[in-house]
This record gives C-alpha cells, structure tokens and sequence, in this order.
C-alpha cells in the first residue's frame, strides 16, 4: 500500500496504517485516507478507550466507518458513468470494503455499520 501524504504525524501513520488501508478504499485516495483518518481523530474520541488494550484498531476502524457514511463522500449517489468501487453507493462501497479487504462476517459488518445484518449483501 502506498503511504499516505504527511497530513498525519509519524506515529500515527506507523500506529494506524491498518485502518488507512481500508480508509484508503473508502475514500478513493491515500491523500483522501489521511483526510478521513485526521477528521474522525479531530471528531470522535471514542476509539480511544482503555478498554480495548493496546490495539485500538477495531474501535478505530468503527470511528473511520461512521465518519465516511456520514460525509458527502458516503451519502452521495455515484455518476453513471462510474465503475468498479467508484458505481457503488458508500454504504455499499464500505460493506464490500469490510467484508473483502477486512475479512468481516456480514454480523460484524452489520455492527460495525450500525444497520440490520439483513441490510447488509
């Protein structure tokens, strides 16, 4: 996976760089990855929990996923003229995420997503 731009500190992009990938998917880009990473850091602080252990990575994960649906990124309705990833909705687009590049089962997925398991295919 390329790395992303420095819009992130050091420690971070070595710490996090699991959830940049599928961040990375999400948001089309490695710079539009760092975006969405710094902007769910700058709003939602519940990823960082003590009781997750030393891996915040799932709460993390979590965090990325409700800020990229609730973006314009996530909500908006793809051109007709798109294709692969970039034809799908983002809610769609996140499911195929998690599930392919993640390896989810559609319960995690579907909580993850906060949607019914059966809203997810």
């Amino acid at each position: 996976m390329p790395r992303p731009p420095a819009v992130l500190p050091g420690w971070l992009l070595t710490e996090h760089s699991p959830t940049l990938e599928p961040a990375t998917v999400l948001a089309g880009s490695t710079r539009g990855a760092s975006d969405l990473v710094a902007d769910t850091l700058a709003r939602d602080r519940s990823w960082l929990t003590v009781e997750d252990g030393p891996d915040p990575t799932p709460r993390l994960r979590m965090a990325v996923v409700h800020t990229f649906l609730g973006s314009p990124l996530g909500r908006s309705t793809p051109p007709g003229s798109a294709a692969g990833l970039d034809a799908l909705t983002g809610a769609t687009r996140t499911a195929v995420t998690l599930r392919d590049l993640e390896r989810l089962n559609t319960g995690e997925i579907a909580t993850i997503m906060d949607r019914p398991g059966k809203g997810i295919a």
